[in-house]
């Protein structure tokens, strides 16, 4: 699965947790770039799509994301194992 077809497929689970159906992702958007993102806001988000997606994100590599492009890199990793 592609970097943009993963990112078509998460961006409903941002709309829904940040209460923005307008919301378009783009790769190169972090946690900056959301007002509402706190550490609550991205366990929900991770729940969410790890459900989603039918994965497992471990913290380590939780850590190592910094944008929505590298999740959406991880999550094709995962879907590829």
């Amino acid at each position: 699965m592609t970097r943009t077809i993963i990112i078509q497929q998460i961006t409903p689970v941002f709309q829904k947790v940040f209460n923005d159906t307008a919301l378009t992702l783009l790769p190169e958007h972090s946690a900056a770039d959301f007002d509402k993102w706190d550490s609550i806001n991205h366990v929900i988000l991770i729940a969410r799509i790890e459900k989603l997606m039918k994965i497992n994100i471990s913290t380590g590599e939780l850590i190592k994301i910094k944008t929505v492009g590298e999740l959406a890199d991880l999550i094709a990793e995962k879907l590829a194992e």
